[in-house]
C-alpha cells in the first residue's frame, strides 16, 4: 500500500467517524435521560403558618409508586434512613432534597411518587410525571431529557429544563 492510498483511507475512515457523531462511537457523553427536580420545605412557620419546623422536616419520606393510582409500591425513600434499612433521599441540605426521575420517550408517565410528612400530617401526592426524551439517531441508548412536568396535588408544575437549578425548587407549604 502506497503512502498515498494509506493517507486516502485514513482520511476517508476520519470523515466517516465524523460524520456519524460521537455518540456513536461508545457511550454517550453529554447525553442524560434523567431529570432532576428539587423539592423545598417551606421554613414560614410564624406569617402564613404555612412553614414547616426542622423536626417535621426530617420525618419525610418518598414512595415511588409504578402506577398512576398510587397503589403499587416500588419503594421507599428516607429523609433519614438506617444504615441498611431502606435507601435514603438525596437531601442537599435541611430544607432541600431531591428527586431524579429517568425518562424514556416510548412509555410514557414514569410512576407516582408520595411525599409524606407524618410529624406534619401531610402528604403530596405527585402523579402524571412525564419525562420527554429526545433519541439520538446513531444509536440506540442515547436519550437525552428536553425538560419534566407532573401533578403535585392535581396542580401543574413543568420544567423546560431537565435540570433546573435549586433556586427554582418546588416549595411544599403546608
Amino acid at each position: 500500500m502506497t503512502r498515498f492510498t494509506y493517507f486516502v483511507s485514513a482520511a476517508a475512515s476520519l470523515l466517516a467517524l465524523t460524520a456519524l457523531g460521537g455518540c456513536c462511537l461508545g457511550e454517550c457523553l453529554g447525553l442524560d435521560e434523567r431529570a432532576t427536580v428539587y423539592f423545598q420545605f417551606s421554613s414560614d412557620t410564624l406569617a402564613a403558618g404555612a412553614g414547616f419546623r426542622q423536626a417535621e422536616v426530617r420525618s419525610t419520606y418518598v414512595v415511588r409508586y409504578l402506577d398512576a393510582g398510587l397503589m403499587q409500591p416500588r419503594d421507599t425513600l428516607r429523609w433519614l434512613a438506617a444504615p441498611g434499612v431502606g435507601q435514603q433521599l438525596f437531601v442537599t441540605d435541611q430544607r432541600h432534597f431531591q428527586l431524579d426521575f429517568v425518562g424514556d420517550s416510548a412509555v410514557g408517565p414514569v410512576g407516582s411518587y408520595r411525599i409524606a410528612v407524618p410529624a406534619a400530617g401531610r402528604r403530596y401526592d405527585l402523579r402524571n410525571l412525564l419525562v420527554p426524551t429526545t433519541r439520538q439517531r446513531c444509536r440506540n441508548g442515547c436519550d437525552r431529557a428536553r425538560g419534566v412536568s407532573f401533578r403535585l396535588d392535581g396542580r401543574p408544575v413543568a420544567f423546560a429544563n431537565p435540570q433546573p437549578a435549586l433556586a427554582d425548587a418546588v416549595v411544599l407549604r403546608r
